[in-house]
């Protein structure tokens, strides 16, 4: 794995991550860890170039905590992103959200969601007129996170289930949002589940 950005989803069986990876491996600026909470699914899945499993019996963050520290990639890259399984986008999309957080020097940041996709917050959804906005918030659900402040973060979300009340302050500890904090219009993706409809079965 050596690419400059890397991918961490926590996937169920339904994980529409192979939706990313229709790109061949090597025009991909970004590694994969799937980090599965289904025992199911770890168990079928089909080994690609650039795509590392893991399984990890927890919540999303503290299994995302898990990932980078079982993989030692807290310093091996520039960007992590850190989407939930039922984001649907292509590669090159993803591909070109990084691009733009490393254009612009953005620490935190997430693809604006497209107009059809199911969302909590107004904000995060696209704005046509512009390629990016600054802004002071990031959900949960797909924020892309610079080294740097992964690194800060590492933390705050080592012994999180869930990210519930994370985006009201990851934006601000040691961050000054008017810089290095935005939603990429220009790279939409779609959220194809309802919110929370998740967490709900569980709890």
């Amino acid at each position: 794995m050596t690419a400059n950005n890397l991918v961490i989803v926590r996937a169920g069986k339904n994980s529409l991550h192979n939706h990313w990876l229709d790109q061949a491996p090597e025009t991909r600026s970004w590694d994969l860890i799937v980090s599965y909470f289904d025992k199911e699914a770890f168990d079928s899945h089909q080994e690609q170039p650039g795509v590392k499993k893991l399984y990890y019996e927890g919540g999303k963050w503290s299994g995302i905590y898990d990932a980078i520290e079982r993989t030692n990639s807290l310093r091996s890259y520039e960007y992590f992103w850190c989407p939930d399984d039922d984001i649907y986008s292509k590669g090159e999309n993803i591909n070109e959200m990084f691009i733009t957080a490393k254009k612009w020097n953005l620490e935190l940041c997430q693809p604006a969601l497209t107009n059809a996709s199911f969302f909590f917050h107004f904000i995060v959804t696209q704005c046509h007129a512009f390629d990016l906005r600054f802004t002071n918030f990031v959900e949960v659900m797909l924020p892309c996170i610079s080294c740097n402040y992964m690194i800060d973060i590492m933390p705050i979300i080592k012994s999180r289930h869930t990210g519930v009340g994370l985006d009201l302050i990851w934006g601000t500890p040691t961050l000054n949002p008017k810089n290095a904090v935005a939603v990429l219009d220009k790279t939409p993706m779609a959220h194809t589940r309802p919110v929370g409809a998740v967490l709900k079965g569980v709890v």
